[in-house]
């Protein structure tokens, strides 16, 4: 009898603690914890470091090949409070590359795969309360098979690089636990001109151990703010249920239509409250879109029943000196600058990304595709296409709500590396796993969410995925597509697309990759594959561009990238960075930013290319004169071009491009350019480089075995290609330049990262065999700078798989031993470069010369064993 009474005490006590406080509503709390965590990693001493953060920021770029790939550990002491208590509190994680495992006061609590999904773990159970509790997060980017991605063109940075934080929440609450989703989910299944359906899923947890009954309430605001639905019903929810379902549908009429150039948001405010007593429990606010969408094999993307041609970019989550772990801003800047220049469409790729991204997508209207990081190939295991399978149900469920969001993607360029060749007995078997697993993912994909595409993204070659029977699995086939860089011929791709409309006719499709690397100190009026000069990335995309404006069957097309970013492996002109961004690494715009910017804005724009190459040189075209081209960029019929302040000329403009030579000075020249009451202009201060040196004459900085100009912008020097030694004026004798050689022919620098510099490209080009260099420079003291490097590559060299085969091929250099005398005088004797410095290392050497009685400088190179070689060379009147 005492035993029932005291149990009858004990509920009502239950009650009266449940029922009491005020009756407002009850939103849960959130905060982060980022700072000031102390960090470790493979037996160093800790160090404090708060959240984003990544242990790859400085290893990624540094001069010793690969990245610290292993496990870090954070411990930081957090203080719960005491009015948490009796509440569900959880421990809410963006990402955190990419097993990630939680222990609190000592107990493990839970690990997470994957690196690029949102996930949370419930810890009220682990903590104490009004005081300190010790937390350890420990996390590992070391490779594993059973995870994806096994390989990437992207550094794959390790640590904990987006925010973390708390949520507390009342025993009875609206569930983070469904794949770390908010718990709510609004489709709109049917949406006109003049109805839409909406279908709110709601999920909940009853922490208590009795069954509750709860009401829930939602209620629908117009993108104006105004109220347009209410509805409310009464659920039972048993004791300890977890993720129970709450269903309401209902319709709007008129609604407003997101779209991209108005997207109008409507939102609901879900409110979770006691039955008995009407206290408020839980509130959630979520926004949606209401639009309707269909893909066209033959006629590309319609949105609200309007056809809208996608054009947009790829995009990486790095930064110049943070890799990836970015705070909240970068992430919005990023799409306001896609935004800004006209962009309609983004690949978020090749992983999930903060959530701010598909945020910013919303409001801004930008149509967007998410994926998850399966690139390059699949392992043949169960545990693999597990991970994957839990991967792409994070994917759909924390992304639902989303109405930029039309497609899911699951698989990248996945027949680019097999572990076979075609040739092996294993392929067979290898492209029947292929199969199988996407046919898992995408069975998964459209379970979870029947409305939106599915879409595989392929390189380059159909038979690879008709092999594996790729081609009858996605809605949507995205196409990564380079010719032009990675092969010969911009018309190459026109071929292509022709031979893959006549084989798959019925496939919905996306130009979802291309591009070319572009250095932004590198110039060239020669342009060619592989050189990394701005001018050839203009021509790529000038080309590129006029094949998706005439494509009607192209739904839309994403250039690779937005940003440059983080890619370990490359020894490209810029070491460990993929260069295809179409803005830097510091979000610097380049010429092909603005050349999107006028073929998509309508705003009147005009923009000069290559603003940024502020120091120029060129060899004397007339005299005083040296005689270069500029592009200009413009949504105009034509533009009028000044130079020094009068009109120089009025040039047409095709396909958004003009282009005109300027007589440039020495000295600053200022340029402007004016259409349709706009303006751009800029300052040039140029260096003509006579091809008769007088006595005006002060420098001379000249790349050899190269076409390339070489913007050195901290010294504001302006390296010029070489030429031929004529009498009067300065150049080379003997030799030819080096091109490295490759499976499809030959590269005009050398794909290798040069030690101990940072102006690779200088190294990367020589003229091999080199006799003399000689200049008619007037009588004084010079000094005379040698740029060496060996490029020698015979030590065996990784090949990277997204080359496509363009890496150098192995070559026995043989020994290079040689003397340099200037004027008659030996100066440096048997140079030896791998003996002094070591191969694929700079060498630079100064000597201080007299030029007596119109003698000049003649340099003489004399072998001793094999050719004399010289990579660059500075002359500097010094007296």
């Amino acid at each position: 009898m005492k035993m029932h009474v005291l149990s009858r005490m004990l509920c009502l006590l239950s009650m009266v603690a449940f029922v009491a406080g005020p009756l407002l509503a009850q939103r849960p709390v959130m905060y982060s914890i980022n700072e000031a965590w102390a960090f470790s990693k493979a037996g160093d001493a800790e160090r404090i470091v708060s959240f984003p953060h990544t242990w790859n920021a400085v290893d990624a770029r540094d001069d010793e090949p690969g990245f610290y790939r292993g496990e870090g550990t954070y411990r930081k002491q957090v203080h719960i409070p005491g009015s948490h208590r009796g509440k569900t509190v959880y421990i809410c994680f963006e990402g955190a590359n990419q097993v990630a495992t939680l222990t609190v006061n000592g107990r493990e609590v839970g690990v997470h795969k994957g690196g690029y999904a949102r996930f949370n773990f419930d810890i009220t159970d682990y903590l104490h309360w009004d005081r300190d509790n010790d937390f350890e997060i420990a996390v590992t980017n070391a490779h594993d098979e059973a995870i994806p991605p096994l390989s990437a063109d992207f550094t794959f940075f390790g640590g904990v690089y987006r925010d973390v934080y708390l949520t507390v929440k009342e025993r009875l609450h609206i569930s983070p636990t469904d794949m770390a989703s908010t718990g709510i989910y609004v489709a709109t299944p049917q949406v006109s001109e003049t109805r839409a359906s909406v279908h709110v899923t709601t999920l909940l947890n009853n922490g208590f151990a009795r069954e509750v009954g709860a009401t829930v309430r939602h209620t629908v605001y117009d993108p104006a703010g105004a109220v347009v639905y209410r509805t409310e019903t009464d659920e039972t929810i048993a004791a300890g249920a977890a993720n129970h379902v709450h269903k309401a549908v209902f319709e709007l009429a008129d609604p407003a239509l997101w779209c991209t150039e108005t997207p109008q948001l409507y939102a609901v405010k879900t409110t979770v409250t006691d039955k008995a007593t009407q206290r408020p429990l839980d509130e959630e606010r979520t926004t949606f879109g209401l639009r309707w969408y269909r893909f066209s094999a033959d006629s590309g993307f319609f949105l609200n029943g309007r056809h809208v041609k996608l054009v947009g970019t790829n995009r990486h989550q790095d930064y110049l000196g943070k890799g990836n772990a970015l705070e909240d801003q970068y992430h919005v800047h990023d799409m306001r600058l896609l935004k800004a220049m006209g962009g309609n469409f983004i690949r978020i790729s090749h992983y999930p990304q903060d959530p701010l991204v598909l945020d910013m997508c919303d409001r801004l209207g930008i149509v967007a595709s998410v994926e998850i990081p399966i690139v390059n190939a699949v392992t043949e295991r169960q545990d693999f296409l597990s991970n994957s399978l839990l991967m792409a149900e994070e994917l759909v469920k924390q992304h639902f709500n989303h109405p930029a969001l039309v497609i899911w993607s699951y698989m990248n360029e996945v027949m680019l590396r097999p572990p076979y060749t075609s040739t092996d007995a294993a392929y067979q078997s290898y492209c029947a796993e292929v199969n199988r697993q996407a046919l898992a993912i995408e069975r998964r994909i459209r379970t979870l969410d029947p409305a939106r595409y599915t879409m595989i993204a392929f390189h380059g070659s159909m038979k690879a995925y008709a092999d594996a029977g790729l081609f009858d699995v996605p809605m949507v086939i995205g196409w990564n597509l380079y010719q032009g860089w990675y092969s010969d011929g911009f018309h190459h791709l026109d071929a292509f697309l022709d031979q893959y409309r006549v084989a798959y006719p019925n496939k919905p499709t996306i130009l979802s990759e291309y591009g070319a690397d572009v250095d932004t100190r590198i110039h060239s009026f020669q342009p060619e594959r592989f050189d990394f000069s701005v001018e050839y990335g203009d021509l790529y995309h000038e080309h590129y561009l006029k094949t998706i404006r005439t494509s009607d069957f192209l739904a839309g097309a994403a250039i690779w990238n937005l940003n440059d970013f983080h890619s370990e492996p490359r020894n490209d002109a810029v070491p460990h960075i993929n260069s295809k961004g179409i803005t830097g690494l510091d979000r610097k715009p380049k010429n092909t930013y603005h050349l999107y910017k006028a073929f998509l804005t309508t705003e009147p724009f005009v923009k000069i290319a290559s603003t940024d190459w502020r120091s120029r040189s060129g060899a004397e075209t007339a005299p005083g004169v040296s005689l270069q081209p500029i592009k200009v960029y413009a949504n105009s019929d034509s533009v009028t071009v000044y130079h020094q302040g009068e009109a120089l000329a009025t040039i047409p403009i095709a396909d958004n491009v003009g282009e005109i030579d300027i007589p440039f000075r020495q000295g600053e020249n200022r340029i402007e350019v004016r259409a349709n009451g706009v303006s751009d202009g800029c300052i040039v201060d140029f260096a003509v480089v006579p091809l008769r040196l007088g006595s005006d004459f002060t420098e001379l900085a000249v790349a050899l075995g190269s076409k390339r100009h070489f913007d050195e912008r901290d010294t504001r020097t302006a390296w010029i290609p070489e030429r031929p030694y004529a009498q009067g004026g300065w150049g080379y004798v003997g030799g030819e330049p080096y091109r490295a050689k490759t499976r499809f022919g030959q590269l005009p620098a050398a794909a290798l990262n040069i030690l101990g510099t940072d102006l690779d490209p200088l190294f990367q080009t020589q003229r091999v065999g080199i006799e003399r260099f000689k200049a008619d420079v007037p009588d004084g003291r010079y000094a005379v700078y040698f740029y060496w490097a060996d490029l020698r590559a015979d030590a065996p060299v990784e090949a990277l798989a997204y080359n496509l085969g363009n890496d150098a091929i192995a070559e026995a250099a043989g020994e290079r031993v040689f003397d340099v005398v200037i004027n008659g005088v030996p100066v440096l004797e048997r140079v030896d470069i791998p003996r002094q410095v070591g191969v694929q290392r700079a060498m630079v050497k100064k000597c201080l010369v007299d030029a007596y009685d119109g003698e000049g400088i003649t340099i003489m190179f004399s072998p001793v064993k094999g050719q004399a070689i010289l990579n660059a060379i500075k002359l500097l009147k010094v007296n």
